[in-house]
């Protein structure tokens, strides 16, 4: 299980580099791991302090970066698109 686990938290790791910050739903769906891999692999870059986790309205967003500042930028995004809907 712990293979699979590493392998699940190194698609994420490329998943987010790829495509950037990203809400937790929408990682889930582009990674298409298992509910338990998807959930274990997030955990275990947590731990690792690999990501960051910022809550924008009702989403909660992943930033695979150790720096919250990096993080930001996402959060101004979809604070804007917000305000002009």
């Amino acid at each position: 299980m712990q293979a699979e686990i590493d392998s699940a938290a190194g698609t994420i790791w490329r998943y987010l580099n790829e495509h950037g910050e990203i809400t937790l739903s929408k990682l889930k769906q582009g990674t298409k791991l298992s509910d338990q891999l998807f959930f274990a692999g997030i955990g275990w870059l947590a731990r690792e302090e690999k990501l960051n986790f910022i809550t924008v309205g009702a989403s909660a967003c992943a930033c695979g970066s150790i720096s919250q500042r990096d993080c930001q930028g996402f959060r101004s995004v979809k604070r804007s698109a917000s305000d002009s809907a």
